[in-house]
C-alpha cells in the first residue's frame, strides 16, 4: 500500500470564471484543478471556495481513483457535484484530501483574440504546521544562514571567489 506523493491540503488563491463569450469557438474559457493521486488507494477530496463578498461554498466532494488523475473543470457543475460557481467573481480554493495528492491550477482565457493559458502548482500546506514544507534548497539556505550567524568566520567571505572554507 503506497500513500503516494504530495500534501493533503493545497491552496489556490486566484480563481476567476469569465462569462463565456457565446461566440461558438471550440475553446471556451475555463479553469481546472488538476489532481494527481499516485497512491494505491482512492483520494477523497473536499473543495472549499472562498469569495470577497459572500459566504464560502464548502465541502464539495470529489474522488480521485488510486494511481489516477482528474482534471476538475470548474465551469462544469457535473464535476462539482452540481455546484455552479458564480461567473465574473474572484474566488480562492482550498483543496483538502484524506491522502497525499499533487494539485495544479490551470486557466484558459478565450475572452480576447489571442488565447491565454496559465497554469501553476498550488500551494501545499504542511500537516498541522500551517506553513508550506521547506524544499531541500530552502533547508540548505537556512543551514547556511544558521552557520553564518553562529560563526561567520567558517564560511567564505563575499570578497573571495573560493569554495574553500576558512577555518580559525
Amino acid at each position: 500500500m503506497s500513500k503516494g506523493e504530495g500534501a493533503k491540503i493545497w491552496l489556490i488563491p486566484d480563481g476567476y470564471l469569465a462569462t463565456p463569450p457565446g461566440d461558438g469557438k471550440p475553446y471556451q474559457s475555463h479553469e481546472a484543478i488538476c489532481v494527481l493521486n499516485t497512491g494505491t488507494e482512492e483520494a477523497h477530496i473536499k473543495l472549499d471556495f472562498y469569495f470577497e463578498d459572500r459566504e464560502p461554498i464548502k465541502d464539495v466532494s470529489i474522488t480521485v481513483g488510486a494511481e489516477r488523475t482528474f482534471h476538475i473543470r470548474l465551469d462544469k457543475p457535473e464535476h462539482l457535484n452540481g455546484v455552479q460557481l458564480p461567473l465574473d467573481v474572484p474566488y480562492a480554493i482550498r483543496v483538502r484530501s484524506d491522502a497525499p495528492i499533487i494539485v495544479q491550477h490551470s486557466r484558459l482565457d478565450t475572452t480576447q483574440t489571442n488565447l491565454a493559458l496559465m497554469t501553476t502548482i498550488a500551494y501545499p500546506i504542511a500537516k498541522g504546521a500551517g506553513l508550506a514544507k521547506p524544499s531541500s534548497f530552502d533547508k540548505l539556505r537556512m543551514t547556511i544562514a544558521g552557520l553564518k550567524a553562529a560563526s561567520p568566520s567558517i564560511l567564505p567571505s563575499k570578497s573571495r571567489c573560493s569554495t574553500k572554507l576558512r577555518l580559525r
